[in-house]
């Protein structure tokens, strides 16, 4: 799957996107990618747990834990 992703003002190059199952916050991501600072960008990745489960990506600050967006879940379906 393909997450785009535009970053906040004052985006800083340890910004990071984490990629979590279900339910899942903090520390429990399954996978991650630093922006660079970068304005905007894409990242090709994958979804877990099979047809079904879902997932969601967030953007963190700063090699941290705050917030700065979300995404709803999506859900994968088999194909």
């Amino acid at each position: 799957m393909t997450v785009s992703w535009t970053a906040p003002a004052g985006a800083a190059a340890k910004d990071w996107i984490a990629a979590y199952q279900g339910a899942d916050t903090g520390t429990a991501f399954k996978t991650w990618i630093y922006t660079g600072g970068a304005a905007k960008g894409e990242w090709e990745t994958t979804a877990w747990g099979g047809a079904g489960s879902t997932c969601r990506f967030i953007y963190l600050k700063d090699d941290g834990y705050q917030r700065m967006a979300a995404s709803s879940a999506i859900s994968s379906q088999a194909i």
